[in-house]
């Protein structure tokens, strides 16, 4: 029975050896086996084995060579991604400067374990020989399809962080809009991930599957965006629109003068041409400011050659409209019930060699002459049988400002003439007359409309402007004009409106203009309306600052 028992066990024992060895060799230990059935065409690959170590388990053993074939099969891509990856970058033009795609080369370069799907680890122990044996492999079809959609579902995320950004910017919320930025930025590193390793897994795959150009778009446009909410960035746009505003009203107000000139308002052409030339002064200090904030600024975004423009036009028009103060003559000359134009001949002679132009539309002129001439015979005597006859000239004149609405100068004088006719004494009086008055007139008559006084309304604390603004204009517009007269100028309250509504008489020409009786205050409703007042219905009414159809009468506090 023992015996029996012996023999059991013994043949146990060689069923046991037997059928341990005949399953526990796997076929991939064979090297030629590996390359048959797991061809790198079809697969990903990676082989390892090694002994116990020390006092290493078995179990720890395992795990040690286990991550060793991973590593064998993931060095294998990194290879692949490190030569094949390079021929993908390309150099881009961002703000004029040239880049290498940064995310996608740290992607390829720093990356040390590639997330491989469906890979999968074998081991295998050989107790004769001590040694554990492991294998890693992945199906190269089920990694690409995996790191396509991984990519495709990447890029859309980043683009709607680009979109969400861009909007986020144009509200002005540049810190929300560099947040979505810096996200879309993160999540480039996954999609430069998935577009390495898919190169590194067939190098004969297209850009188009990479989407490639996409992907460097979607990139350049983030970098523009980015560089775009730099703070420095900010305040270059802000003083970009300041210039842009501050172009068009210069424009608007050489466009306004070269109108006036052809209705032959050459004195009102001038006053909004000399506007022009203040606001082009600022524009230089904006572009200075532009310049100090970023000194690689271009030429383009400081719209140099639009300045330059406006700059020529202006200093044509300044120049052609500095030759001629426009004047209306009036003149009533009775030489012996005889009508001349003696005196006012003279007048307009000199005057024109010292820069005036002469006009038949009062309403069009800076100055008005009235001339009145009577000449009257004084005595009459002979010479050497020559009669001489000598005559007096009573002369009259009169200078009106029309922009003041007053009379500026007035002289009446007498002058004797003597010549062998009446008719000859009058005239040479007549001269003699002009020749005396002559520095007084030109002392009076300057290039350009008189300075306007201000008017002083009685129990008031603000002196109101002799005279309104010529035109008609958007709220921001007014309150420059006003701004531009000098010191302390302004838009009038509503307040102040309403008291100077109460005495037009002494306020002249408060009556609007073509119909339009509205003038604008200097109170705000909001950012978008401001307050304007009818003078004529005494009555307050709200409007788009925008809207350019109100009138402008300007004040200045006591």
């Amino acid at each position: 029975m023992k015996n029996k028992k012996i023999i059991l066990i013994f043949t146990l024992c060689l069923l046991y050896v037997s059928i341990g060895f005949t399953q526990s060799v796997p076929n991939w230990v064979d090297a030629d086996v590996r390359a048959t059935k797991y061809s790198s065409n079809k697969y990903l690959i990676g082989f390892a084995y090694g002994n116990l170590n020390g006092k290493e388990n078995l179990a720890q053993a395992t795990e040690r060579i286990k991550n060793a074939a991973q590593s064998n099969l993931l060095e294998s891509i990194q290879v692949n991604m490190k030569s094949n990856t390079r021929s993908a970058i390309t150099a881009e033009n961002v703000n004029g400067q040239y880049y290498e795609n940064e995310a996608f080369v740290n992607a390829t370069e720093k990356k040390s374990v590639a997330e491989i799907v469906g890979m999968k680890t074998e081991s295998y122990y050989d107790k004769k020989a001590k040694t554990v044996y492991a294998f890693a492999y992945a199906k190269r079809d089920e990694v690409i399809a995996y790191h396509k959609n991984m990519l495709t579902s990447n890029l859309s995320q980043a683009e709607g962080l680009l979109n969400t950004a861009q909007k986020l910017a144009t509200q002005k919320d540049r810190s929300a809009a560099r947040e979505e930025c810096a996200k879309a930025f993160g999540i480039f590193e996954k999609i430069n991930e998935s577009q390495s390793l898919l190169l590194a897994v067939n190098s004969q795959i297209s850009e188009a599957d990479i989407q490639q150009n996409r992907s460097k778009n979607l990139y350049k446009d983030l970098l523009q965006l980015q560089s775009q909410l730099d703070p420095k960035s900010e305040i270059l746009e802000n003083l970009q629109n300041n210039l842009s505003q501050k172009l068009i009203q210069v424009e608007s107000f050489l466009q306004t003068s070269k109108n006036l000139v052809k209705n032959d308002e050459k004195a009102k052409a001038r006053s909004q041409c000399e506007l022009a030339k203040k606001i082009l002064t600022d524009v230089r200090k904006i572009q200075d400011s532009m310049r100090m904030t970023d000194p690689a600024v271009s030429t383009e975004t400081l719209q140099q050659t639009r300045t330059e423009n406006l700059h020529n036009e202006i200093n044509l028009l300044s120049a052609q409209l500095a030759q001629a103060v426009m004047v209306y003559v009036e003149s009533s000359e009775d030489v012996f019930g005889k009508q001349v134009n003696i005196v006012a001949n003279k007048l307009k002679s000199q005057l024109a060699t010292n820069g005036c132009s002469f006009i038949n539309d009062k309403s069009k002129a800076d100055f008005k002459l009235t001339i009145t001439v009577e000449a009257k015979q004084t005595k009459s005597i002979n010479f050497k049988l020559t009669q001489f006859v000598s005559c007096v000239a009573n002369i009259s004149l009169d200078i009106y400002d029309l922009h003041k609405q007053k009379s500026v100068f007035s002289d009446d004088i007498s002058e004797k003439g003597s010549a062998t006719t009446e008719e000859k004494a009058a005239y040479k009086a007549m001269e003699t007359a002009v020749d005396n008055l002559m520095e007084k007139i030109l002392k009076v008559i300057t290039l350009g409309p008189s300075s306007e006084e201000n008017i002083n309304i009685p129990n008031t604390n603000f002196w109101v402007s002799a005279a309104d603004e010529s035109g008609f204009f958007s709220w921001e517009h007014a309150q420059m004009v006003c701004s531009l007269k000098g010191e302390g100028w302004r838009l009038p309250t509503i307040e102040e409106l309403t008291k100077m509504s109460f005495v037009q008489i002494e306020i002249k020409n408060l009556n609007g203009r073509n119909g339009n009786f509205k003038y604008w205050s200097s109170d705000e409703k909001n950012k978008k309306y401001a307050y304007y007042f009818d003078v004529k219905k005494r009555e307050k009414g709200r409007d788009d600052k925008s809207d350019t159809d109100k009138c402008v009468r300007c004040v200045k506090s006591k």
